[in-house]
């Protein structure tokens, strides 16, 4: 503690501020809750006005929402007609007690219709493209921003729904002009104070309602004008601020949901805080006259007590001088009495420890130096003189610095005297720096040293406490050197390594453990080992090692981390080893893992790869660099005739013809310098002689650090299959053509009885069908009215006939086909298979240029109206695209649903039953040279995708 030299009536003054200042802050206190309160309290009531309005305005707009919802699912609104505009007409009555009008418009902004028409000279009602194109944008109902109203000159703000068409596809919007001078979603009373103002403004600024003189304020932009404007940026929440003209306001800020709108709410401050400073200058006085009181109380008792208190600070200065035989008087209050005597009391104890302390700084085993002001040494111990060689008398009255080398004396020193101006009682002084002693010899070593320092007499004294520290340095060297080597061995090392305490808690683990399993080293520190890979099994081991002491190993152990169940089974060989504190207890366990996946994996990768190799039917061997014959399987014995035991161990040349060695050396090349090699198709030789064609597929084989040992051959027999591919492809030819030519007869004779039913049958009923109708005509005026109905009948049926036949010729050959190519036609097709079947069909293509021969788009056409007619039957779909596209190679065709889809593989296969008819199909394209290819599968839909190339066609 400092020293003071103040008088005891000072510390009496104190007593009254000990108590008097508490009382102000307390005051103080008092005061600022009152005022946080009030300000609380006002902050609440207009943030809950401003939250009202917000919520009334918000559940008027969903009310006006619902309103366009219901109007734009009008038919004859929807329409955009407008002569169909009565609707509004008639509805408009409803609305007007808040609304203006209402309008209609197109996803171009045109207006269309209006329920109430604009003031001459004033312009078409509601222009608002900006607030129009961002209702089309958004497809939702929207607020648009305040606008001058064509029908009243008031401000109005357009509230807009989207129209749509039977599709779903926006193509106009149903507006209504909201009367911001009639809008009064403001609540009209509020129990607040006087002057209290809410107000609606949008994210621009523009004022939309007000509680004080709307009709002069509504349309205004506040935004740098007013603080309401400035507040726009808080979102929710309430501020205090100065308004325009000085006054300081609470103001709250509530969002209107669904729109870019904010209230803003705001009290005067002054009325509220007027209550509180009364309270404040009350409390004020009374705790002044509280403090006064004190004040006398304390100079009585301080009259009383300061000279009883002068006698003991008198003896206690004279001890200080230096005299020990001084004893206080004791007298004054009974206290006093007893301080006097006990510190009478100290003064005897304190001689007797001072001859005490003597005898036991003689004694100690540290050497002990103390020295004064200047740092000369005043006393030291007997073990003072062992440590440096020195005799008592040598070092008493000389300066401590010659224990100390040279370099050091200036820095020690100084330490010292910082040390002095610190007023700490001891700390130790190697603090910052290595202590070094010097000999008598002048042999250096280290010590260990503590300083401590005390007052005498007037005089300050400085005591060392040291200690030789030499030999514990060179073992804690010694000592760090092991663990550094240690934590390089446990950092580097491949295996996983793990510490836990004897709880199973992590105490430190390793880097390859850490990244097997995912997370950073110090995430493990302090959990439990159980708690991330809980095991029963493997913890009543982990209980067994500690309760026993003794050892376990396992190896190959199966393993699932839990957070990466991507990585499967893994598999480890690990260990566990007893930690042993001093006592032989076990304190902790040394967790040893090794990760052995890869190698139980490779095992049995090996086994299962030898099956393969000795089951395949296709000869596998493996030549090794210099052209040797390394392994040879079953099927090469079989396929060359030359058996394991006679080809292990001779050149690849055995089974090469003798013009042909070497030619596969460039593949080989390419092989090993990554590049990828499509199989090889070359001649080999049998054990007698003849030569068969094989293809090859050549891989090399690398040991671990990536070198190639060896090349992997699969040779394949190719003689059935080219014999049977030669077959095939001429079979193929010869089935192309014939499907050809009866397909281009065919529809050449449906073509040809197209036209005769045109020309004749065709022209016939037409005929028939006008002469039917004059005859009718005649009986109009006649009161035969049985022989009309027949003969309309008849009439009918004729008109019936004819469409049937056109249907027919349709069917057999259509005309729009032949006219206007396959785009048309398709278009034509799609038409009225979603007439007939309610299906939504989407084309998108173009008109083939130059147009593919007839056969082709027959056929194309033919394949279209089949996936069509399935879809129809079996899809269960509910749309349908096609789409028809070309480029300078090829013309695709495109047909997809969203139907259930079905086994592709399987259908193909079958012959009957309802599964597309794919064999049909495919037999069509085939004929016409298109490539047909199927993608389906069940619940994923099915696409028909037809390919045909230019040059083929």
């Amino acid at each position: 503690m400092a020293k003071s030299n103040l008088p005891f009536s000072a510390y009496i003054a104190a007593l009254v501020l000990a108590v008097a200042v508490p009382l102000v802050l307390l005051l103080g206190y008092f005061t600022y809750r009152d005022f946080k309160r009030s300000e609380s309290e006002a902050a609440t009531d207009v943030l809950r006005s401003a939250q009202l309005s917000a919520a009334r305005t918000a559940g008027f707009l969903r009310a006006s929402e619902e309103i366009l919802r219901k109007l734009s699912q009008h038919p004859r609104l929807s329409a955009l007609d407008s002569r169909q505009c009565g609707l509004l007409l008639v509805q408009i009555e409803q609305l007007l007690e808040y609304h203006v009008n209402v309008v209609t418009r197109n996803a171009a902004g045109k207006l269309v219709c209006t329920a109430v028409p604009p003031k001459a000279g004033l312009g078409p009602p509601l222009v608002s493209t900006k607030y129009l194109m961002a209702m089309l944008r958004a497809g939702k109902f929207t607020v648009g921003g305040p606008l001058r109203s064509s029908i009243t000159g008031t401000w109005v703000v357009p509230l807009q729904y989207p129209l749509r068409d039977a599709q779903g596809a926006i193509t106009g919007a149903v507006v209504l002009a909201l009367d911001l001078s009639k809008f009064d979603e403001i609540p009209s009373s509020m129990a607040l104070i006087g002057g209290t103002a809410t107000r609606i403004v949008t994210a621009d600024g523009i004022l939309v309602a007000t509680s004080q003189d709307p009709k002069a304020a509504i349309g205004r932009n506040i935004r740098d004008i007013d603080v309401a404007g400035k507040l726009l940026a808080t979102s929710v929440g309430t501020v205090r601020a100065f308004d325009a003209q000085g006054a300081e306001q609470i103001y709250a800020v509530a969002a209107v949901p669904g729109t870019d709108w904010r209230v803003v709410a705001s009290t005067p401050a002054e009325p509220i805080f007027a209550q509180s400073r009364r309270d404040s200058l009350h409390n004020a006085l009374v705790i002044a006259a509280l403090a006064a009181l004190v004040a006398l109380l304390s100079a009585f008792l301080a009259r009383k007590l300061v000279k009883a208190i002068g006698n003991i600070a008198e003896a206690a200065a004279a001890v200080a001088a230096g005299d020990r035989t001084v004893r206080a008087d004791p007298t004054g209050p009974i206290e006093i009495k007893t301080v006097a005597a006990q510190f009478n009391q100290m003064l005897d104890v304190l001689d007797r420890a001072e001859q005490r302390l003597s005898g036991i700084i003689a004694s100690a085993m540290d050497p002990i130096i103390t020295i004064d002001e200047r740092q000369n040494i005043t006393l030291v111990n007997a073990a003072v003189e062992q440590m440096f060689g020195y005799s008592e008398a040598d070092l008493l009255g000389k300066p401590v610095s010659m224990l100390i080398p040279e370099r050091s004396r200036a820095a020690h020193q100084q330490h010292i005297r910082d040390f002095a101006r610190t007023n700490a009682t001891k700390r130790a002084m190697g603090h910052f720096a290595q202590v070094i002693g010097r000999r008598a010899g002048g042999q250096e070593f280290p010590v260990d040293a503590s300083i401590s320092q005390m007052e005498w007499a007037g005089q300050r004294l400085f005591t060392v406490i040291l200690r030789d520290v030499t030999r514990r340095i060179e073992a804690e060297n010694a000592l760090r050197a092991s663990y550094e080597l240690l934590d390089r061995i446990f950092e580097t090392t491949h295996f996983c390594l793990v510490y836990l305490d004897r709880d199973f808690n992590f105490v430190r683990v390793n880097q390859a453990y850490a990244n097997a399993c995912g997370y950073p080293a110090g995430f493990f520190p302090g959990k439990n080992h159980f708690d991330l890979h809980p095991s029963e099994e493997v913890e009543t081991i982990f209980r067994n090692v500690v309760a026993t002491g003794t050892p376990f190993t396992i190896y190959t152990n199966p393993f699932r981390f839990p957070d990466h169940p991507e990585r499967g089974v893994t598999y480890w060989d690990w260990s566990l080893h007893p930690l042993r504190n001093e006592d032989g207890g076990v304190e902790g366990l040394l967790f040893a893992l090794l990760d052995v996946t890869e190698r139980k994996r490779s095992e049995r990768s090996n086994a299962q790869l030898a099956a393969i190799v000795e089951s395949s039917n296709d000869a596998i061997l493996a030549r090794g660099p210099d052209r040797t014959i390394l392994s040879w399987n079953a099927a090469a014995e079989r396929l060359f005739g030359w058996s394991a035991q006679e080809a292990v161990g001779q050149s690849i040349d055995l089974i090469v013809p003798r013009e042909r060695i070497g030619q596969l050396q460039p593949f080989i090349e390419r092989a090993a310098r990554g590049e990828p090699v499509t199989p090889v198709e070359t001649t080999h030789l049998r054990k007698d002689g003849t030569r068969i064609p094989t293809q090859i597929t050549l891989s090399p084989v690398r040991d671990k650090n990536g070198r190639i040992v060896a090349h992997s051959y699969t040779v394949r027999d190719m003689t059935d299959i080219r014999r049977n591919e030669k077959a095939l492809d001429s079979y193929a030819a010869r089935l192309r053509e014939l499907s050809r030519r009866l397909q281009e007869v065919q529809e050449k004779e449906h073509h040809a009885i197209s036209r005769e039913i045109h020309d004749r049958i065709g022209q016939d009923l037409t005929t028939l069908a006008l002469l039917f109708g004059r005859f009718a005509a005649r009986f109009n005026a006649e009161p035969a009215g049985t022989v009309r109905n027949q003969l309309r009948d008849m009439q009918g049926l004729l008109k019936s006939t004819i469409e049937n036949v056109r249907d027919v010729m349709a069917e057999l050959r259509p005309p729009v086909l032949d006219d206007y190519g396959l785009y048309a036609a398709l278009r034509n097709l799609a038409t009225k298979f979603s007439k007939h079947s309610g299906i939504p069909v989407a084309l998108v293509g173009v008109d083939l240029q130059p147009r593919l021969p007839s056969i082709v788009e027959t056929a194309l056409f033919r394949i279209s109206q089949e996936a069509l007619n399935n879809i129809a039957k079996h899809a269960q779909a509910t749309k349908v695209a096609i789409s028809l596209g070309e480029d300078s190679q090829r013309v695709v065709l495109d047909i997809a649903d969203d139907g259930v889809g079905f086994d592709a593989i399987t259908a193909e296969t079958l012959q009957d039953g309802p599964h597309w008819g794919m064999l049909t199909m495919r037999e069509r394209a085939e004929a016409a040279g298109i490539t047909l290819r199927l993608h389906s599968a069940p619940g994923a839909g099915t696409r028909v995708v037809l390919e045909v190339e230019r040059a083929a066609s």
